[in-house]
């Protein structure tokens, strides 16, 4: 750990450096968490949307690589440490063989049953609103059994933004959050309908991993559409995974803790070893360690098994989101009682 130690250390005296450049706008956005907030949704999007519609097929390859793990790990430590669930194990343990079959077999179905089954199983919240949850989930599991292939291919998009859900419910509703929110459905919205095929006439279907095509990521999220509907869900998935990363490794983050201001690095890497665990932690590491080497040998392959298996967090994503809107609280809320 002396080697991570001596890289924060870096890392916060780098940061210092360039919030002296900055001057006032620093100090103003460093005071003020929901200005602070609001101005990282409104540049991930701006930022996002340019890639996505510039070189997407780059952004799909090398996001996963740079950001996957770490968002794995924000994902465990704020849905399942944060609030206690792990101190459900009978919970963690149903959740977690049910998750497991989703992403072996049957995917997005059996991970709506199992959010509807965790609904009904935890106490939490009024039986009322759990058990109209918990029919909802269910409904939706046995429409998505029927239709299986195009269900996984909307769960793809629908992921990304159950991201931006989760971190609304995890903050308070002030103007500035509502603003950046409705920037990014604006964007979303005039990606779909069309607003930018102009651009995506100049948009570089080029890959820096040879297999990873424009015709095989059509074929996942939208299935049997027109070329010109292919490509504007293909930029919608590069634009959307990339504001997934951003509530993961900053919004969320930044909502969560208890001071208004940034934590330096240091701070954050003692938070992330005494709330996770240093064996989680290096768990993590190795996994982004053999990702990146992986990736540099067969990147395709690296990058589809890396997709297949971090479908696992997409359906805990599903869960928590059900268990926030049944417990009426922040999926943050601590757990009330022990099962």
């Amino acid at each position: 750990m002396n080697a991570v130690s001596s890289l924060v250390w870096r890392l916060d005296r780098t940061r210092v450096h360039a919030l002296h450049a900055l001057g006032p706008i620093a100090s103003s956005l460093a005071g003020d968490r929901s200005r602070r907030v609001a101005w990282t949704l409104g540049v991930a999007v701006v930022t996002s949307l340019a890639l996505a519609l510039v070189v997407p097929l780059w952004m799909l390859a090398l996001a996963p690589v740079a950001w996957g793990v770490p968002h794995l790990v924000s994902d465990v430590r704020y849905l399942v440490v944060r609030p206690g669930w792990h101190r459900r194990p009978k919970t963690l343990a149903l959740a977690g063989t049910l998750l497991l079959v989703a992403t072996l077999i049957f995917g997005v179905t059996a991970a709506l049953a199992a959010a509807g089954l965790a609904t009904l199983l935890v106490p939490d919240g009024s039986r009322g609103r759990r058990l109209a949850i918990a029919s909802s989930l269910f409904a939706l599991s046995a429409l998505t059994f029927h239709a299986r292939f195009l269900s996984d291919a909307v769960f793809v998009q629908l992921h990304n933004l159950i991201a931006l859900v989760l971190w609304w419910r995890w903050r308070p509703r002030d103007g500035r959050a509502k603003a950046a929110l409705a920037f990014a459905g604006l964007a979303t919205l005039l990606l779909v309908g069309g607003g930018f095929d102009a651009a995506l006439a100049h948009t570089r279907w080029t890959s820096p991993f040879h297999g990873l095509r424009l015709g095989a990521l059509a074929a996942a999220v939208a299935p049997g559409l027109a070329a010109r509907w292919a490509r504007r869900l293909v930029v919608l998935y590069a634009f959307g995974q990339s504001l997934h990363y951003a509530v993961w490794l900053r919004m969320v983050p930044d909502d969560d803790r208890p001071q208004p201001t940034p934590r330096t690095f240091r701070a954050t890497f003692g938070a992330l070893r005494r709330e996770l665990g240093p064996l989680l932690l290096v768990l993590a590491a190795a996994l982004a360690v053999l990702l990146v080497v992986g990736a540099t040998f067969d990147g395709a392959r690296a990058l589809a098994t890396y997709l297949r298996w971090s479908a696992l967090h997409g359906y805990v994503e599903i869960i928590a989101l059900a268990l926030s809107l049944a417990r009426g609280a922040s999926p943050a809320a601590p757990v009330v009682s022990a099962a």
